[in-house]
């Protein structure tokens, strides 16, 4: 299942905002896929990516479940993609992945990905406890001419990075 806005033009990408006790993203569906919340930029489009801003008491992304927003635009005028704040009284999880026979090995996590000629966007982890367990990711990324966002983790009594888990910021420019 997935929940997603997008831009193809100048407008701006809708944001997605959800206020919920206990958020779960991921267990795979009956066609395989995992759970996803994702805004977008298109190709040639130059409006700035939606926003995902997520309160919550708990927050659970595993078996492949993914936050993420994206700019591919390759406009010279492109705008970032959207920024991701996750805030939770309890904790963050996210934990696991899943195999796609198209693409490989799916991480859970939260990401915001820059390919083009837009920047990427920051993220910001709030929660007494944040783990990212078992191959899950926090990762920013640009692979084209845009800058990578920050990852910023606030409020933490405990943060556990562990079993192959990554937590990066990445350029490759």
């Amino acid at each position: 299942s997935v929940i997603e806005t997008a831009t193809q033009g100048t407008a701006a990408g809708g944001d997605i905002d959800i206020t919920v006790s206990d958020l779960e993203i991921g267990a795979a569906s009956e066609n395989g896929r995992a759970g996803r919340l994702a805004t977008a930029v298109g190709m040639t489009a130059s409006g700035r990516g939606g926003a995902i801003a997520i309160t919550a008491d708990r927050v659970d992304v595993r078996n492949g479940g993914q936050i993420s927003t994206t700019s591919d635009s390759t406009a010279p005028d492109a705008q970032p993609a959207g920024d991701i704040a996750i805030a939770a009284t309890g904790s963050i999880v996210l934990s696991g992945s899943r195999v796609d026979a198209d693409t490989g090995l799916q991480p859970s996590g939260v990401f915001a990905r820059s390919e083009g000629t837009g920047d990427g966007g920051s993220i910001v982890l709030a929660a007494p406890e944040v783990d990212v367990v078992d191959v899950a990711a926090v990762s920013t990324s640009a692979r084209g001419t845009g800058d990578s966002g920050s990852i910023r983790i606030h409020e933490a009594r405990r943060i556990r990075v562990i079993g192959g888990a990554q937590a990066s910021i990445v350029s490759s420019r």
